[in-house]
């Protein structure tokens, strides 16, 4: 490829077992006469993240495994400081994954983790178990983190940290002027098309993590309503954007949907469909329904979520077949819907998400989302 600067990934591997030529397990850095390590991870859910088609062949190896075996080999070489630069995340009260912490506390020697992947805001770096220094900067550039090791000229070793966000003002840190010249251009060519005005939103539709949302339920009543069905069903990590009040242009829709993910229409028995409820109730960002009433219980564990399902205005019947309309992305597998593997059979409408939803606002003129009530919880 294009891009000059070493991809370091120590755990992606091939078919053939071996490290994918185009990363590198790490690199060492002379800097001052220290020599610095610097090793690379990526996280092991791969699988639950990405498109099958797009990782086909790719072995995403348990990350602490292969760091204890990094750490050995950079030591080796001679580096007195070693620092991960990890796309795996900082975990969170309740997630079971194996993140940053995880990678501190189980591999010693690593001076500094510089994360990814979870979007964190660390405004306080974290002392993690080890002596291991963590710190992320959020996403989509919007600071930039600066993170300052002392190191003894003696031993070559870290003796203090300091870590601070800095926030990418144009008045505190200025542009580079090629650059700016550049997005000037670009932006002037794509501005004229995702500038059109398609529609106009009366009030603001949010899209809230953990519940019910104006804008869920409209995005989920186009694709129904556009391409038919009994149900359809949007993942809420998908919906990447609030629809401000106001008017509403092809920008907007694309923040709110930028994925190219194309619809899939599944047959499926009542039984099943409910274990794709199930799961569906129990996500952080919890999915967006059109054609079915839910009543669920948020904190329970998988399988004992649902209270109650009705379709069509009917209870759901476990020997009925259904038709459900969602993502190519998660009959992939992705955000972990493995139960969409249960279907009886599945076609692809041809139609993108993104497309129709446009289609939608054109047609509407004004975007006015259904009254709340689809997704009820219940309390235990």
């Amino acid at each position: 490829g294009r891009i000059k600067a070493p991809v370091l990934s120590a755990n992606t591997f091939g078919a053939d077992g071996k490290l994918v030529p185009w990363v590198k397990p790490w690199i060492v850095k002379d800097v001052a006469g220290v020599k610095i390590g610097i090793l690379g991870l990526t996280t092991s859910n791969m699988r639950r993240l990405a498109f099958p088609k797009n990782i086909a062949g790719l072995d995403f190896r348990r990350e602490v495994d292969v760091a204890r075996e990094a750490v050995k080999a950079l030591k080796k070489q001679g580096a007195t400081v070693i620092i991960a630069v990890t796309h795996m995340g900082l975990e969170g009260e309740n997630q079971k994954f194996e993140g940053d912490q995880t990678l501190a506390r189980e591999v010693p020697g690593i001076d500094l983790i510089v994360g990814g992947h979870s979007h964190t805001f660390l405004t306080r770096a974290i002392q993690g178990e080890n002596g291991t220094l963590i710190v992320q900067a959020g996403s989509y550039l919007v600071q930039a983190g600066r993170t300052t090791l002392e190191i003894d000229p003696k031993t070559k070793t870290v003796t203090a940290a300091t870590d601070e966000l800095i926030d990418l003002w144009v008045d505190r840190v200025g542009e580079d002027p090629a650059v700016k010249a550049i997005v000037a251009r670009r932006a002037e060519d794509v501005g004229k098309i995702f500038e059109t005005v398609i529609a106009t939103a009366p009030v603001l539709m949010g899209r809230e993590a953990g519940r019910e949302n104006a804008l869920g339920d409209w995005m989920t009543d186009c694709y129904r309503e556009t391409v038919g069905s009994d149900v359809t069903l949007q993942n809420g990590g998908g919906i990447r954007a609030e629809l401000p009040a106001g008017p509403v242009t092809l920008r907007s829709i694309f923040s709110v949907m930028p994925f190219d993910n194309s619809l899939v229409r599944l047959y499926m028995k009542g039984s099943d469909l409910h274990r794709v409820f199930d799961h569906a109730v129990g996500m952080e960002r919890i999915a967006q329904i059109s054609g079915a009433d839910i009543v669920y219980y948020r904190p329970r564990p998988a399988g004992q979520r649902i209270a109650s399902i009705t379709i069509g205005g009917a209870p759901l019947e476990n020997e009925k077949t259904y038709t459900i309309v969602t993502l190519d992305f998660l009959t992939n597998g992705g955000d972990g819907y493995s139960v969409f593997d249960h279907f009886i059979s599945s076609e692809t409408t041809g139609d993108l998400a993104r497309n129709l939803l446009n289609e939608c606002a054109r047609k509407q003129g004004s975007i006015v989302a259904p009254a709340l009530g689809r997704l009820k919880q219940k309390e235990d």
